[in-house]
């Protein structure tokens, strides 16, 4: 994603490298009295086509669609 503005007069332009992570905190493991920590791992089978640094990739499909479903809704932005 490109960016551009004007400073002191003068025409600039930046890249804007969009890089995210997601985590999802039990805070009811803070109590002390209980521990409900669980570990899971998805492993995706299924393959679709994806892009990454402007190249073709292939992505797991069960990870890319949760991926997206969950930046749509935390930015309320609609992905292709």
């Amino acid at each position: 994603m490109r960016d551009h503005d004007i400073l002191m007069g003068r025409l600039i332009t930046e890249i804007i490298y969009v890089h995210s992570k997601l985590m999802i905190i039990d805070d009811r493991s803070l109590v002390g009295n209980r521990d409900s920590e669980i570990c899971i791992v998805i492993n995706d089978l299924e393959e679709e086509d994806g892009r990454f640094n402007e190249e073709a990739v292939l992505v797991g499909k069960c990870c890319s669609s949760w991926r997206k479903k969950i930046f749509e809704y935390v930015s309320y932005v609609k992905l292709p």
